[in-house]
């Protein structure tokens, strides 16, 4: 029983994950791979090599898009539909103090960065234990191993493999911790119902693992028929393993920083002008200095100084401004020069329509996923009757609205118009003003009538202190806020 076999699939990705993880770890993380990303120079030494490596500069990309699109879609909060006692729940879903709107963040990093992430629903146990369901969010990297069987016509996941680490009391030492690995496995059992079980190596050599542990989790007293988990991928919640959605602008990025590294080595040999001498003695040795003159009795002495010329380093300079724009194209909107004279705002959104393309199938995979895992909870905590309830029940939606449109004010003076000439009802011009990002976050339509209705109230009070000239003129008022307020 090999528990710690790893799926191929896994095994094609795992490197493409780790150019990702790198890459948006930063310059340090991507340093200490050493000649992974950056190759020694022929005839280098560690020393030379080491300076060589410290003299790049490490562009950071990767990083930043994935900051910027989740900001972009975290720029509105979610939306959520689930009934009134399971808030509970959701307001600490990790039995840490996370909130389903804050791991939903992180899931979202998971997907852009590597382009993967496992999600399940567990249940915790011991004396101690708050008894209440929760998430657990398993790095690609960790989920190492799965497999599907063909049940009531459906390919249902049958098992799972989770590497974990977990510290462990040192042995006489109650101050002290080890790191100890094991394999949780979620499966179903010969009777389809779920169980998890977990492995450590053992201390004989002929037993490579032991079981250490196993639970079959309860829900009022009965046995789940399937198990809680989640692959979530860009595009859908398969077990199948996909393509990271920046994997092309990381590999850019890290052939930038390679090209760096070539450009600042010949900045470091060529930018500093170099002493040669002809006609003096080998055993010379001679100062650089205001108050120095070098003599030689030779008449055909000559001293003068190298200084580099060429084009050789202004190409390695051009390779860089090149790669940042792909990486830009790639994705990386947020590391573009602002232009001196100001885009059309259709320019911009057609520019970054692939872009926003590949996120919308993201976000729309983790609502389903959000939605998914939400209803798992609940259930099993008992605020719904059935593991996937209906979306009217239970609905996680992120944004979908990813750039921000500035309104213009020929956009403005059209809803009005439309408005007050009765093209456009009320509901639909406040909608438009909404997505010109033109209305208050935290108010409705109904909010709006309402402060409409109570404006129109208000200006007829104030009437009754005033002549009757400025009464004619509030009646005005009023009458046409009436008259352009929807019945």
């Amino acid at each position: 029983m090999k528990i710690d076999a790893r799926h191929k699939q896994y095994e094609q990705y795992a490197p493409k994950w780790q150019r990702c993880r790198d890459a948006a770890a930063g310059g340090d993380e991507v340093k200490e791979r050493g000649a992974a990303y950056l190759p020694e120079l022929s005839g280098q030494d560690t020393s030379e090599y080491s300076a060589y490596q410290m003299r790049a500069d490490w562009y950071g990309a990767t990083s930043r898009t994935i900051q910027g699109l989740t900001g972009a879609v975290f720029r509105r909060e979610p939306q959520t539909i689930y009934p009134t006692a399971g808030q509970v729940l959701l307001d600490d879903v990790t039995l840490t103090g996370r909130s389903a709107v804050q791991v939903a963040g992180q899931l979202l990093d998971e997907i852009e960065t590597v382009g993967r992430v496992g999600l399940y629903v567990d249940y915790p146990r011991g004396p101690d234990a708050e008894p209440r369901p929760y998430w657990v969010v398993a790095p690609a990297e960790r989920v190492i191993n799965w497999g599907t069987d063909r049940i009531a016509g459906r390919s249902v996941l049958s098992w799972v493999v989770i590497e974990e680490s977990v510290s462990v009391p040192t042995e006489g030492d109650r101050y002290t911790t080890e790191a100890v690995d094991q394999w949780r496995v979620l499966e179903l059992d010969e009777a389809g119902l779920y169980r998890q079980v977990i492995y450590r190596k053992g201390d004989d050599p002929e037993q490579r693992f032991v079981e250490v542990d196993r639970v079959e989790p309860l829900r009022r007293g009965e046995r789940l028929s399937f198990i809680p988990f989640l692959f979530i991928n860009p595009s859908d919640l398969l077990p199948d393993v996909d393509r990271p959605p920046l994997l092309d602008l990381v590999d850019i990025n890290l052939s930038h920083y390679r090209t760096s590294a070539d450009l600042e080595h010949g900045r470091h040999y060529t930018g500093l002008p170099t002493p040669w001498i002809a006609g003096f003695p080998l055993d010379t040795h001679l100062r650089i200095g205001a108050g120095v003159a070098w003599v030689s009795d030779d008449p055909q002495a000559k001293a003068g100084m190298l200084e580099f010329t060429g084009q050789g380093l202004t190409a390695l300079t051009t390779a860089l401004e090149h790669k940042e724009r792909l990486m830009s194209v790639l994705g990386a909107r947020l590391l573009e020069e602002q232009k001196a004279d100001a885009e059309a705002a259709e320019t911009v959104r057609l520019r970054q329509a692939g872009q926003s393309a590949t996120m919308a199938r993201i976000v729309d995979t983790l609502d389903e996923a959000l939605t998914r895992a939400s209803g798992w909870l609940l259930w099993w905590g008992g605020g719904v009757a059935v593991p996937n309830p209906p979306s009217e029940q239970v609905a996680f939606m992120l944004n979908r609205d990813l750039i921000g449109v500035r309104a213009t004010l020929s956009d403005i003076q059209g809803i009005v118009q439309a408005f007050q000439g009765g093209l456009m009802s009320f509901e639909t011009s406040y909608y438009n003003l909404e997505r010109l990002e033109m209305t208050r976050p935290d108010a409705d339509v109904l909010d709006e009538l309402e402060l409409i209705d109570d404006r129109a109230e208000g200006e007829l009070l104030r009437a009754g202190e005033l002549g009757d000239d400025e009464r004619v003129e509030i009646q005005t008022t009023v009458d046409n806020i009436v008259a352009n307020t929807p019945v």
